[in-house]
């Protein structure tokens, strides 16, 4: 097998330790290609995964708060707080400070009076931007 790689060299006119060197230079450029690569993709994957749970995180606040303030207008007993801090919550940690700080308004608003209806649009509006949903 040598001798025929050797004689396949002799008759393209190159020698071994060119073509050896040649060989490795194009497989460590792969090699490194794919790291880039899957480093790429690693942090599409991430990127994809960190929207997706704030996705969830805004939807469960809303779906919450909506729970809450229904329950305020058929019962007049106060709703379960807690609900609506874990909620919070969650958007402190998953979202920007921004996402908080807009819910936070919407709770605020309601408890207040009649900022409501602005501060729940803010909040979608936010939520749009931080999510990339174009409306």
């Amino acid at each position: 097998m040598f001798y025929a790689a050797q004689d396949a060299v002799v008759a393209t006119g190159g020698d071994i330790p060119t073509l050896l060197l040649t060989a490795l230079g194009g497989a460590i450029v792969a090699a490194l290609a794919g790291i880039v690569g899957a480093s790429i993709q690693g942090r599409r994957e991430h990127s994809k995964w960190v929207r997706e749970q704030r996705f969830t995180a805004y939807t469960a606040f809303a779906a919450a708060f909506a729970h809450v303030r229904s329950s305020t207008a058929e019962n007049p007993q106060v709703p379960d707080a807690a609900v609506i801090h874990a909620a919070i919550q969650a958007l402190a940690i998953l979202g920007p400070k921004s996402m908080k700080d807009a819910a936070i308004r919407v709770v605020d608003s309601e408890r207040d009076g009649p900022g409501y209806p602005d501060a729940l649009n803010a909040y979608y509006l936010k939520a749009n931007k931080v999510l990339r949903i174009g409306l």
